[in-house]
C-alpha cells in the first residue's frame, strides 16, 4: 500500500512538473496562490456589482481603465521600493490596498458606485504591487528551460481557483436577496487576504539591491534597441486585447442572463478549459514552437468570433468564452516566456529587471487603456461589440510578428556575443 501511494505521489509530481521546480519557487507559489483566491472573489463580480448598482455599463469601463493605469504606476513604484525594502513588503503593501478596498465594499455596499474611483485606485495600485512580486519571483526562481513549466504550474492551480471561487461566489450571491451575498463574499476575501499575509511572512528575506532606479535608461533602451522595442511592442499589442477580454465577456453575459450564478457557472467552465490548456502548454510549447503556437492561436480566436457575429446570445457568449479560455493561454504564455527570455539575455536585462518589469506593466496599462477607449467609442449594439472584439483579436497577428522579431533579435545578439 505504501509503495502504491509513493508511486501515485511520484506520478502526480511528474504530471504537474513539480520535480523540475525548486523549493523556493514552490514556497512562493503557495503563498501567491492563497491571495489569488481573494482576487478571484472580487475580479469577476466587482464589475457586475458596479453595473448593477449604477445601471450603467460604462462605469465598468471607467473603473477598469483607472485600475489598469494605477496598476502600471504601482509596478513602477514597486521597482523603486524594491531597491530599499525586502520584496515581501511590496507584497504586504499590495495585499493591504486590497484589504482596505474590501472594507469599503463591506461598509458602503449600497452606495458603492460613489466609491468607484477610490476602489479602482486601491485595487489598481494593490494589484500592481502584488503582481510585481510575482514577476520578480518568476525571474528569480526559474530559467528559460523551466519557464513554461513554472508559469504553467502557477497557471494550473490559479485556474483551479478561478474555476471554483467564482462559481461558489455566484451561487452564494444568488442565494440571498439584495447585497447580502456580496457582503459574505467580500468578508471572505478580507479573511483570505489576512491569511495570505501570514504565509508571505514565512518566506525567506530577499535583500534589497539598494541602488538607484534606472527608468530613463530602460526607456531609452526600449526606444533605441530593436530587441527591447519589439518585445515591448508585443506587450502593448496583446494588452489591448487583454484589457477588454479580461472583464467584458462577463459583463456582456450578465446583460443577457441577469444572474450572478450563471456568470459563476461560466467561470467554472472557463476554468476547466484554462486548466487543460495550461497543462498542454507546459507539456507541448517550448522555445522552438512559441511563434507557431501564437499564430495558430490567433487564427482560431478570430474564427471563433463568427458565431457571435451571426447571432449574439447567452449561448454564443458561453461558447466563445470557453474557446477563448483555452486558446488565450497558448497566446499569452509563449509571449510571456519571450519577455523573460529578453530580460535574462540582453545586457543589463537581469540587473535592471526591476525597472524593465515596471516599464512593462506601464506599457501593458497603456495597451489595456487603448482597448477600453475603443470599447467606449463603439455603438453599444451587438454589431458594435463584435466589431470591437474582432478588431482587437486580429491585432494579435501583429503581436505574433513582434514576438517573432524579438526572438530573432535575441538570437542575433547571442551569435554576436559568441563571436566576440
Amino acid at each position: 500500500m505504501k509503495i502504491t501511494a509513493a508511486k501515485i505521489k511520484n506520478s502526480l509530481i511528474a504530471f504537474f512538473g513539480i520535480d523540475r521546480l525548486n523549493s523556493q519557487f514552490l514556497n512562493f507559489a503557495v503563498s501567491h496562490l492563497c491571495f489569488v483566491i481573494a482576487i478571484n472573489i472580487h475580479s469577476v463580480f466587482v464589475n457586475i456589482l458596479l453595473m448593477r448598482v449604477s445601471d450603467d455599463v460604462n462605469i465598468t469601463i471607467y473603473y477598469n481603465m483607472i485600475s489598469y493605469f494605477c496598476s502600471g504606476f504601482g509596478m513602477l513604484l514597486g521597482g523603486m521600493i524594491i531597491k530599499r525594502l525586502d520584496l515581501k513588503y511590496i507584497t504586504f503593501l499590495g495585499i493591504g490596498c486590497h484589504v482596505v478596498a474590501y472594507g469599503i465594499f463591506l461598509f458602503f455596499m449600497d452606495e458603492i458606485a460613489v466609491f468607484m474611483i477610490p476602489l479602482a485606485i486601491l485595487i489598481g495600485f494593490g494589484g500592481g504591487f502584488f503582481w510585481y512580486t510575482y514577476l520578480n519571483a518568476i525571474s528569480f526562481y526559474s530559467e528559460d528551460d523551466t519557464r513554461e513549466i513554472s508559469i504553467s504550474f502557477i497557471g494550473v492551480f490559479a485556474s483551479i481557483i478561478a474555476l471554483a471561487v467564482p462559481a461558489i461566489s455566484g451561487a452564494v450571491i444568488d442565494l440571498f436577496e439584495g447585497f447580502t451575498g456580496y457582503n459574505i463574499m467580500f468578508a471572505c476575501a478580507f479573511l483570505v487576504s489576512a491569511a495570505s499575509i501570514a504565509l508571505f511572512t514565512r518566506l525567506p528575506r530577499v535583500e534589497p539591491e539598494r541602488n538607484k532606479t534606472h527608468y530613463f535608461y530602460c526607456f531609452k533602451q526600449i526606444l533605441t534597441n530593436s530587441c527591447w522595442f519589439f518585445d515591448y511592442s508585443q506587450i502593448f499589442l496583446r494588452s489591448v486585447r487583454d484589457g477588454v477580454f479580461g472583464f467584458f465577456l462577463n459583463v456582456l453575459l450578465y446583460e443577457y442572463v441577469k444572474s450572478e450564478a450563471l456568470v459563476g457557472l461560466n467561470a467554472l467552465l472557463v476554468g476547466f478549459m484554462a486548466i487543460f490548456s495550461q497543462f498542454l502548454c507546459g507539456k507541448l510549447v517550448n522555445a522552438q514552437n512559441r511563434i507557431k503556437t501564437m499564430f495558430v492561436t490567433t487564427c482560431v480566436l478570430t474564427v471563433a468570433l463568427l458565431p457571435l457575429a451571426i447571432h449574439m446570445s447567452a449561448g454564443t457568449i458561453f461558447l466563445f468564452s470557453i474557446i477563448n479560455a483555452f486558446f488565450i493561454v497558448l497566446l499569452m504564455n509563449p509571449a510571456t516566456s519571450i519577455d523573460f527570455l529578453v530580460i535574462s539575455t540582453m545586457p543589463d536585462g537581469y540587473i535592471r529587471r526591476s525597472e524593465f518589469l515596471g516599464m512593462s506593466e506601464l506599457v501593458r496599462a497603456a495597451g489595456r487603456a487603448v482597448g477600453l477607449i475603443a470599447l467606449l467609442l463603439i455603438p453599444k449594439t451587438s454589431i458594435g461589440y463584435v466589431a470591437a472584439l474582432a478588431g482587437i483579436t486580429v491585432l494579435q497577428f501583429l503581436t505574433t510578428y513582434c514576438a517573432l522579431r524579438t526572438q530573432k533579435e535575441v538570437k542575433k545578439y547571442k551569435e554576436q556575443t559568441q563571436k566576440g
